[in-house]
């Protein structure tokens, strides 16, 4: 299965787009209606959702070929963004013209979010390991919190296959472009895993002009790096009971510029996002379902050699 896997603001050429599907029989096609949770908290059909509801599937990134989340959302018609510097800048999410900090950003049910930039860290969620992403248009504080004005992002890691898969990605292209991204997912027994990684480097571009009165403007390119992981297991104990346990972990080292008075004029910017959750799942009967989860997710972003640090820790 060949698919486009990244893109870039510049004109980017794809050399190498490589992926590999290892499977001990096709699964049956999806004949099921498309169930969303993000509009009530609860499965619902989307064709029953009143609210303005948009769902992404894998299909749908893998034709974008969006270079993050927040690119595909905006490629998708779902948002605006504005961005400082190149791919791996600061990057803040606009929906229904709220602002960034307005706009509730979740995986696997996890709130994500960084005080360093007063919004989640767009910039740091990985496209590669993205199964399907729910974007709720709209306010949504009665269900979510103030935090979800604008409206609500939620993201959904890859998941499990019924047979065993392997699938591998590659690219390159302009800027010193390199990308590496690898997944396994399958079935045994009553356990189910679903385990990704990704790498992601360019050497980049300057995102500053040599205008008279600049007080950034350094000459040099300013390119990233990013390591990626998520790991999704689950066991069904039995078919009204179902255990899983959800792992994310991002690092981004970006350079910027910050002044061009800096003594070494190589800023950087590290920023680190977790997430984690465990969860269980009952089925007691037609008309009572219970679901009791805990979750927490961490957000470090620091400077160098400018000495800035935060760090961000939300629970459920």
């Amino acid at each position: 299965m060949s698919k486009p896997i990244f893109a870039t603001p510049r004109s980017l050429f794809a050399l190498t787009s490589v992926a590999l599907a290892l499977s001990a029989h096709a699964a049956a096609p999806n004949q099921l209606d498309t169930v969303v949770t993000t509009a009530t908290r609860s499965p619902q059909r989307l064709a029953d959702v009143l609210a303005d509801l948009t769902v992404i599937t894998r299909a749908d990134i893998e034709r974008t070929a969006a270079a993050s989340l927040a690119d595909l959302l905006r490629a998708s018609g779902c948002a605006e963004l504005s961005r400082n510097g190149g791919p791996a800048g600061t990057t803040s999410l606009y929906l229904r013209g709220a602002e960034t900090r307005h706009t509730l950003l979740l995986i696997d049910g996890v709130r994500v979010d960084s005080q360093a930039t007063g919004g989640p860290a767009w910039n740091n969620i990985p496209i590669a390991q993205i199964e399907r992403v729910e974007v709720l248009r709209g306010p949504a504080s009665a269900i979510y919190g103030s935090d979800a004005v604008g409206g609500v992002v939620q993201v959904f890691t890859r998941k499990a296959t019924s047979a065993p898969q392997v699938d591998l990605g590659v690219g390159a292209g302009n800027l010193g472009i390199r990308k590496l991204d690898a997944a396994v997912t399958g079935r045994d027994g009553i356990f189910d895993y679903a385990l990704s990684a990704a790498l992601d480097r360019s050497t980049g571009f300057n995102a500053t002009l040599d205008v008279p009165g600049s007080f950034s403007y350094v000459p040099d390119t300013d390119g990233y790096r990013k390591h990626q992981a998520t790991a999704r297991l689950g066991a069904q104990l039995s078919s009204e009971h179902r255990a899983e346990l959800v792992f994310l972990k991002n690092h981004l080292n970006s350079q910027y510029d910050a002044s061009k008075f800096s003594p070494l004029n190589d800023d950087h910017a590290f920023q680190d996002t977790r997430a984690m959750r465990l969860s269980w799942s009952a089925q007691w009967s037609a008309a009572l379902q219970t679901q009791l989860s805990v979750g927490e997710s961490r957000d470090r972003y620091e400077t160098r050699p400018s000495p800035y640090v935060t760090e961000t820790r939300i629970r459920n």
